[in-house]
């Protein structure tokens, strides 16, 4: 059905008005005999992106509204209204407001003064006996997003991304997960750019809002991940030069407002008794799940161990762990209980990753496990590394200069990826591998013996990019596919590389390995900068051997701006104390990242400062297209610093003191 028939329109039940950052003044009307009515009360509403002051006033004939500067703020007066006594509210301070008050002003007229800081874009609207001044963030550039309680507005000045798409396709496309709770509206931009952004709300409607541009396909899709399921109407503004997006609660004449994740409805509904049960039947392993109701399920796969995971909502599991232990070559157990308070969780222990069908019927769900017909694949999902690892399969060869054995492609939605190369570099078989996961919802594989290529398309949940690059030494060999997420300049993102892993420990001296204490100082270092609201992406996360090239790629699709890599050092006995590597470049901030990290590192260790060192042959420095650095913490070849390494305090010194030298490096990286 026609997107612009279909989706349902709810009109704004309020009157707002937008005024822009110059001044207006409206003329007062003029009073009359009109009687004069009191104003007690002013509220002040703070938000994540807007501030709302509640004027709480009844049956008034109009206001007017001025701009004024130096100092910036809004001067709204109400004719035939009094005020007992001049206030100033308390509490009206945000980074949008300085003060909020009011006082009688002239003959019979109210005013109330919004202090603000710089000019702040704002909207007034009228709605149940008040009138309401919304001073309101611009969450990206030429776009503010507006919500008045049960409806919200996101305008987009300057864009009209409502266009005809290519070979008369519509102008727009609606997506709903009511699993996630995600709203995805796709346009065809052309030449249109919107800047990717992810933005916090965290309002009555939803949680955030996600802009993201498909470079292959020229569209851009707004993804609004909601408390409950909301209708959208999309419109050219009067200019034609912008588009406006209203946004409303979604009603459907069969039942109640909402649906997904309406928080209001989740509290009020009764639970259902939860139990499980086990078969085998014709080859497969069958889980039923008995509940009276299972609406919103999810079913997702998680790795290390290999596990299919089911979540009811609304349902009421035995609060200790029951399990069912089970012989079988694909589930090895199965495993329910309580896991919120209104969340039952079952937990098929499988051997491998097996296929798995769902089966929905009255009073009980049934999760069949099946051997699958697709092999020699993986998928991975430890920390921040999503990937899917192909052993004994080579798609790539080399590093700096890396052959690509392989094609690729996006679909139009650029939701959609697919690798085809030929099958006589190896055999993974074929069918679907369910995943939804954080980023991939499955992955379909095709073997097309007509012309001998096989070809895998991974579904995403939102528009990812992929590194793709084979991995061969003498105890790897496999092609891994990770899946990224990229940031924007504008997030920060600094890459932890905790050096070596799996099969490459590292320096090794006496119980000390140098993989282990690596990435000992990488989580901390993680944590802290996490709970500084800093960006980070972890290489890996466990005891995993990543590439040295496919670091370094990693952090480029990434967007990343700092890299830094953790080490330890290893040499003669007499060698002691802390380095740190950089690329020489002409320009750049590699060494200066470098320097601040260097100093850090020994003011806070107390160890011996060796100096910066520029090594152009390190990969991991040389690779990486953003100002990268190696930190040497200590020599485990040394005794003292052996010791040291082997303290608790001087490791978590190490992250303290990497931690202060990042911040101080966000700070200065231009």
């Amino acid at each position: 059905m026609k997107k612009f028939l279909s989706i349902i329109v709810i009109l704004f039940a309020l009157t707002c008005f937008e005024v822009n950052s110059f001044a207006l003044t409206d003329q007062l009307p003029a009073s009359g005999n009109m009687p004069v009515q009191s104003l007690n009360e002013v509220k002040f509403i703070s938000g994540e992106i807007q501030d709302e002051i509640q004027i709480m006033v009844k049956n008034y004939n109009g206001y007017a509204v001025t701009r004024l500067a130096s100092p910036d703020r809004i001067v709204i007066d109400i004719p035939n209204v009094s005020v007992s006594a001049a206030k100033q509210l308390a509490a009206a301070k945000s980074v949008r407001v300085k003060a909020v008050r009011f006082a009688s002003f002239g003959n019979n007229s109210a005013r109330i003064v919004i202090d603000t800081a710089d000019v702040q874009k704002y909207r007034i609207c009228e709605k149940d006996g008040r009138l309401s001044v919304y001073v309101i963030d611009s969450i990206a550039d030429n776009i503010t997003y507006l919500n008045t309680g049960d409806e919200a507005n996101l305008d987009i000045s300057g864009a009209a991304i409502i266009q005809s798409g290519r070979g008369g396709e519509e102008p727009y496309t609606e997506k709903y997960e009511p699993e996630s709770g995600r709203h995805i509206l796709t346009f065809y931009s052309g030449a249109v750019k919107i800047p990717d952004k992810t933005v916090k709300i965290n309002d009555s409607l939803m949680d955030s809002m996600q802009f993201v541009n498909n470079i292959y396909t020229k569209q851009i899709s707004i993804v609004f991940t909601a408390k409950q399921r909301l209708s959208f109407k999309v419109s050219l503004k009067g200019d034609t030069k912008g588009t406006e997006i209203n946004i409303s609660k979604f009603k459907d004449a069969n039942g109640p407002e909402g649906g997904g994740k309406d928080k209001a409805d989740r509290e009020n509904r009764e639970l259902s008794s939860l139990s499980v049960e086990y078969a085998r039947n014709d080859g497969a392993d069958a889980v039923s799940i008995l509940t009276d109701n299972y609406s919103g399920y999810n079913i997702m796969r998680l790795s290390s161990p290999d596990r299919i995971v089911i979540d009811i909502p609304y349902a009421a599991a035995p609060e200790s762990q029951q399990s069912i232990e089970v012989e079988s070559d694909l589930v090895k157990a199965v495993r329910y209980a309580q896991f919120e308070s209104s969340v039952g969780r079952v937990v098929l222990d499988t051997v491998g990753q097996p296929q798995y069908q769902v089966e929905e019927k009255e009073g009980r769900l049934i999760v069949s496990v099946q051997a699958p017909e697709y092999k020699n694949i993986a998928y991975s999902a430890a920390g921040d590394r999503v990937c899917f690892i192909l052993p004994g399969i080579h798609l790539t060869e080399g590093g700096q200069d890396l052959k690509k054995f392989y094609s690729e492609s996006y679909d139009e939605t650029g939701m959609k990826y697919t690798v085809t190369f030929p099958s006589s570099l190896g055999d993974i078989g074929s069918g679907t591998f369910k995943v939804n996961g954080s980023l991939i919802e499955y992955v379909d594989i095709v073997k097309n013996d007509d012309d001998g290529t096989t070809g895998i398309t991974f579904t995403a949940k939102e528009q990812v990019v992929y590194n793709i690059i084979t991995r061969k030494t003498s105890a790897v060999d496999d092609t891994t596919i990770t899946v990224l997420k990229p940031f924007s300049l504008e997030d920060r993102l600094i890459v932890i590389d905790p050096g070596h892993g799996g099969s490459d420990p590292g320096a090794v001296h006496g119980d000390l390995m140098e993989k282990s204490l690596n990435i000992d100082i990488a989580k901390r270092l993680n944590t802290m900068l996490k709970s500084k609201g800093i960006n980070t992406y972890m290489t890996r996360d466990d005891d995993t051997y990543i590439g040295l090239y496919e670091r370094s790629y990693i952090a480029n699709k990434l967007n990343a701006t700092l890299f830094l890599s953790i080490h330890n050092n290893a040499y003669k006995v007499s060698a002691k104390g802390t380095e740190t590597l950089y690329f020489p470049s002409k320009t750049g901030f590699g060494k200066r990242f470098a320097q601040i990290i260097q100093d850090s590192l020994t003011s806070n260790l107390g160890t011996f400062d060796r100096k910066i060192k520029a090594r152009p042959e390190i990969v991991v420095l040389k690779a990486t297209s953003m100002p990268s650095a190696l930190a040497e913490i200590a020599f485990i070849t040394n005794p003292d610093d052996a010791q040291k390494l082997k303290s608790d305090e001087f490791i978590q010194k190490a992250a303290e003191a990497l931690c202060e030298a990042v911040v101080k490096a966000l700070e200065e990286v231009p």
